[in-house]
Order: structure tokens, then C-alpha cells, then sequence
């Protein structure tokens, strides 16, 4: 079975009067997802208090190697993430098809990822995707900075 990714899409508008659901809506899947998809394309109004939800979302998704992806933003909503400063912290897509391919793509990359101890040696191992380059490796030790 293929593990789905959620995506959730609110509509209208994330106020002050609406966060609270938005945030109950949100919270399980953040406590147990690492990637989650919020597609804003039927939300046409972002306050701060759906700013706020987005970044502890985000936060905690981090915190387990995971992300936030918006897909769809309207005009109106780009505007308001990007006033505040915060269009260059959520990765963003034009669909939520979009986000989801960037989703496997990361998780493919992470497969491919390895990581191993050898006395105070710490070797890491990750796929380059430029066939031209050679294979990246990266070596940890106390004594090397």
C-alpha cells in the first residue's frame, strides 16, 4: 500500500472567528504526518491568526525532518504570506499534484541517504543528483572541524 500524503482545503476565509476549527483540523495530522498539503485555492482571506497555524504547523513538522507545502494560493493570500515576510519559508506549489511529486521526490532522496558510526567517525552518504559529479560523502570527527 502507498502511504497517501494529506492534504486538507479550507474554504472562505481563516480569521479570527475560523482558526480555532482550522487548528483542530490541522493539529492530528501534524502531530502524526510528516508532509502535509494545504491547498488555500477556496481561501480567499488569511489573517494572522491563520498565519500563526501555518507556522507552528510547520515548526512541527520540521522537528521531525517533515514540511508544510501550500499549493494554490490566491492572489489576495500570497499577498498577505508575502507582507509578512513568510513567502520564502513555506515551500509553495501551483497544485497540490505539484506539491505531491516534490513530497516523493524528497522522500526518494532520503531513501538513498545513509549514515553510519565508525568509532569517532561519523560517515554520511548522500545521492548527487548530477550524473557529472561524484559520489558525496561526508566524514565527522571530533578532532576534524
Amino acid at each position: 500500500m502507498i502511504p497517501t500524503i494529506p492534504l486538507v482545503i479550507p474554504a472562505g476565509r481563516i480569521d479570527t472567528t475560523t482558526s480555532a476549527e482550522f487548528d483542530q483540523a490541522l493539529r492530528p495530522l501534524v502531530e502524526k504526518e510528516n508532509y502535509l498539503i494545504i491547498d488555500l485555492s477556496q481561501c480567499n482571506y488569511l489573517s494572522s491568526a491563520g498565519i500563526r497555524i501555518l507556522l507552528l504547523s510547520q515548526k512541527k513538522l520540521l522537528a521531525r525532518g517533515g514540511s508544510l507545502f501550500l499549493s494554490g494560493l490566491l492572489p489576495e493570500v500570497f499577498q498577505v504570506i508575502e507582507m509578512a515576510g513568510l513567502h520564502q519559508i513555506f515551500r509553495r506549489f501551483e497544485n497540490p499534484e505539484a506539491a505531491r511529486s516534490e513530497i516523493e521526490r524528497i522522500k526518494l532522496k532520503a531513501r538513498g541517504s545513509r549514515e553510519w558510526l565508525a568509532g569517532a567517525f561519523s560517515f554520511q552518504f548522500h545521492p548527487i543528483e548530477n550524473d557529472r559529479q561524484a559520489v558525496g560523502a561526508r566524514v565527522s570527527s571530533p578532532m576534524i572541524p
